[in-house]
This record gives C-alpha cells, structure tokens and sequence, in this order.
C-alpha cells in the first residue's frame, strides 16, 4: 500500500505537466506551419498571412498596418469592431482586394500572445 502512495504524486505531478505542455506544443506547431507575406509581396484574392504593427485606427472596423515592406489598409468586418489598438503587433490572415484603394480583407487576426479571433464574415 505504501508503494502505491508514493507513485501517485509522482503519475500528478507527469499528469499536470502533460495538461500544460499540449495547449502550447498545439499552438507553437500551428504557428511555425504559418507562413508569412511581406504587404509588398501581396497577390490579390489569395489567402495570406501579414505580420506587423497597427499604426492607426481609420474606424471601429478599420485600421492602417505596416511591416518593413509598406503598409496597407485593413478591414475586419462590420461584426468585428474595436478588436486592436495602434502600436500592437498582431499576425493577420486574409486577402488583398486590389479595388480602388488596395485593402485587406482580414479573416482572423493572430495577438502578440497567440490568441486567435476568427472574424464573423459580412452579410
């Protein structure tokens, strides 16, 4: 019976290492497989992923973001307001819409600390 007790703090303490470690090694493995566009090297309509800084909010679905490359106007979504603030540095995933005015279209934006927000899509 001794025995027994000796190994069950040993099998928690490998059993709360494990609940630690996973949610990290999934979000570091998603993260390193991204691969990242400079602004300048955008093609329209196809799904890429930017890096950079906000460098100004233009509205509450619409900010101006830059990376050693340029910068570009990006847009969230009438749905998705308010989500970022000048100076953060975020990862944006979306498509170039080369209209007029070339804009991004995001579809999820990726925080400074890994969180993702999965942008509602406009109606």
């Amino acid at each position: 019976m001794k025995a027994i007790n000796k190994e069950v703090p040993s099998i928690m303490l490998l059993i709360i290492a494990c609940l630690v470690m996973i949610p990290n090694a999934f979000s570091q493995e998603n993260q390193s497989v991204i691969k990242i566009t400079r602004i300048s090297e955008l093609e329209n309509y196809a799904d890429s992923y930017i890096k950079g800084e906000v460098i100004k909010i233009l509205d509450v679905d619409k900010f101006r973001f830059e990376d050693s490359s340029g910068n570009i106007k990006v847009y969230t979504g009438w749905k998705n307001t308010n989500l970022v603030k000048k100076n953060e540095k975020i990862t944006i995933r979306g498509k170039l819409d080369p209209g007029i005015v070339k804009e991004f279209y995001a579809t999820e934006i990726i925080m400074e600390n890994g969180e993702i927000i999965k942008l509602k899509i406009d109606d």
